[in-house]
C-alpha cells in the first residue's frame, strides 16, 4: 500500500507545483508578488477605482491618483554612484552631462496598470496556441491579447511590446518638437485616429492598425495627411503609406519608410523604427534575453501629462524639466539588440527595458557602430484608469553627444486631445478617403 500512497503524494505535490506557478503570475505575465524588500508591492489587479474628479466628458484629463504623494528620494549626480545599480546607461549619463540642472525624482512605487477581461482572456487563450513564424518577423495565429504570457526569447518580449493592448479605435491631437541646443523649438501640430484591426470586422489579415494623421500646425503644412496601414510581417509585406498634399491637392504613395529612415521635422536624429519605442521589422539585429531586473524608470506620469503645464514649462535646455517627472522602481524585462553583420543600421547595438505589468518599453539605450553611448530613449507611461488602457504621455529621445531631444505625442495644451471611442470603418482608412478629406 505505500507504493501507491508514494505516487498518489508525488502527483500531488506536482498539481501542487502546477498551481502555484500559474498563482504566481499576473493574468497577462508579469509576477504578481512583490520584491523582497518591499519596495516594489504585490500587484492586485491595478488601480482599483477612478478617482474623484474624473469627468467622462472630457477623457483626455485625467485626476491624478497620486496627488500630494511625496517623493521618496531624489538622485543627483553626488548619489549617483548610490542608485547606479537601478539606472540605465543612459540615465546615468544624463544626470553626469547636467549636473546643475538634472535630477531623478523616485516615488513609491505604484503597480497601477490593468487590462480589460477580454485581453485576460485572450491573454489565457494564447497559451501554447501563438508561435513566432521563421526569422521571428511575425506571428503564428495571433488574434489578440497578450501573444506570450510566458516568454522564453527575446523577440516574444518585444512582439508583446508591439502587439499591447491600446484600445479600439481611438482620435488624438498631438504636438512634437525638436529642442536645439540652446532650447529653441518648433511645434509640429497633428490630429489623427487609428483603429486596431480587431476592432475592425473587414481587416486585413497581415494589418495590425490603420493610421491616419493630419498637420495642424505650422501653416505651411497644414492640410498634409498621413495613411498608414501597418502590417505585421514587414518581411512578408512592407508599411503601406500615402500622403496627401494639401499644396497639390494629391495622393501619392509614399516611398518605404522603416529600420533607419529618418522621420520628418526631427533634424534627422530620429529614425522610423524608434517611433512608439520601437516598431517594424526585427531582421537586421539579433536579439538576446537578459532577463529581468529592477530598474528606475517613468511611472504614473500624471503630473507630467496634466493640462494645467504648457509646453515651454516642460521644455528646457538640455532635458525635459525634472520637477514633472516621476520615476519608480519596476521589474523590467533587459532585452539586447546587437546589428548582424554585414546588416545597415545607424545603430550598432539597443538595449531595451521593458515593464512587466504592461510589456511597454520604458527606456532604451542607443549605441553607435562603435559600441559607444549615443542616445537615450525614455516614454513616460501612465495608466488611462477609465479605460482600463495603459499609454504613454509622450516619449522623448535624447541626443547625449549633440545635447538635443525631440519630445513626441505631448498634448497639455490641446484642447481635446484625446477620444477612446470614436466609430471607425475599414473604409475611412483608403487612398481616396483621405483625397475627400484633403479636398
Amino acid at each position: 500500500m505505500k507504493y501507491p500512497l508514494f505516487i498518489f503524494f508525488i502527483v500531488l505535490i506536482s498539481l501542487t507545483s502546477v498551481l502555484k506557478a500559474e498563482d504566481l503570475l499576473t493574468p497577462i505575465g508579469a509576477e504578481k508578488e512583490g520584491n523582497t524588500d518591499g519596495s516594489i508591492p504585490e500587484w492586485t489587479g491595478g488601480l482599483g477605482e477612478i478617482p474623484k474628479g474624473y469627468n467622462k466628458k472630457k477623457p483626455d484629463v485625467l485626476p491624478n491618483p497620486f496627488e500630494g504623494e511625496l517623493s521618496s528620494y531624489q538622485i543627483t549626480l553626488k548619489n549617483l554612484q548610490t542608485y547606479r545599480h537601478l539606472l540605465s546607461d543612459g540615465h546615468a549619463t544624463l544626470l553626469a552631462d547636467n549636473p546643475d540642472s538634472y535630477v531623478m525624482n523616485v516615488y513609491p512605487t505604484h503597480r497601477s496598470a490593468g487590462y480589460p477581461n477580454s485581453i485576460y482572456q485572450a491573454t489565457a487563450d494564447n497559451i501554447g496556441n501563438i508561435s513566432l513564424n521563421e526569422g521571428g518577423s511575425g506571428l503564428v495565429n495571433y488574434q489578440n491579447g497578450v501573444p506570450f504570457m510566458q516568454v522564453t526569447s527575446a523577440l516574444e518580449v518585444i512582439w508583446n511590446h508591439v502587439t499591447r493592448y491600446r484600445g479600439q479605435s481611438i482620435w488624438r491631437k498631438a504636438a512634437s518638437a525638436t529642442i536645439q541646443e540652446n532650447g529653441r523649438y518648433t511645434l509640429i501640430k497633428s490630429a489623427g485616429q487609428v483603429s486596431f484591426s480587431h476592432s475592425l470586422d473587414d481587416a486585413d489579415s497581415n494589418t495590425l492598425f490603420y493610421l491616419k494623421s493630419r498637420v495642424v500646425e505650422p501653416t505651411r503644412m497644414a492640410g498634409d495627411i498621413l495613411l498608414v496601414h501597418e502590417t505585421f510581417d514587414q518581411l512578408k509585406e512592407s508599411r503601406k503609406a500615402w500622403v496627401y498634399s494639401a499644396s497639390q491637392r494629391r495622393v501619392r504613395r509614399a516611398p518605404d519608410f522603416a529600420y533607419d529612415s529618418a522621420v520628418p521635422f526631427t533634424d534627422g536624429f530620429v529614425v522610423a523604427d524608434q517611433v512608439d519605442m520601437f516598431n517594424g521589422a526585427p531582421d537586421r539585429y539579433d536579439w538576446t534575453l537578459r532577463g529581468k531586473k529592477e530598474l528606475l524608470i517613468p511611472y504614473n506620469n500624471y503630473q507630467l501629462y496634466s493640462k494645467d503645464n504648457r509646453y515651454k514649462d516642460l521644455l528646457k535646455i538640455g532635458h525635459i524639466d525634472p520637477q514633472y517627472v516621476r520615476f519608480e522602481k519596476h521589474r523590467v524585462w533587459v532585452i539586447e539588440a546587437t546589428l548582424k553583420k554585414g546588416a545597415r543600421h545607424i545603430y550598432g547595438k539597443r538595449v531595451f527595458y521593458i515593464d512587466e505589468d504592461t510589456w511597454q518599453i520604458s527606456v532604451i539605450d542607443y549605441y553607435d557602430g562603435q559600441n559607444k553611448l549615443w542616445r537615450m530613449g525614455e516614454a513616460y507611461a501612465l495608466y488611462f484608469y477609465q479605460e482600463k488602457i495603459p499609454l504613454y504621455a509622450f516619449e522623448a529621445i535624447y541626443d547625449l553627444q549633440s545635447k538635443r531631444y525631440v519630445v513626441l505625442g505631448m498634448s497639455n495644451e490641446e484642447r481635446k486631445s484625446l477620444d477612446f471611442n470614436i466609430r471607425a470603418k475599414r473604409r475611412h482608412y483608403t487612398p481616396t478617403a483621405i483625397r475627400r478629406e484633403g479636398r
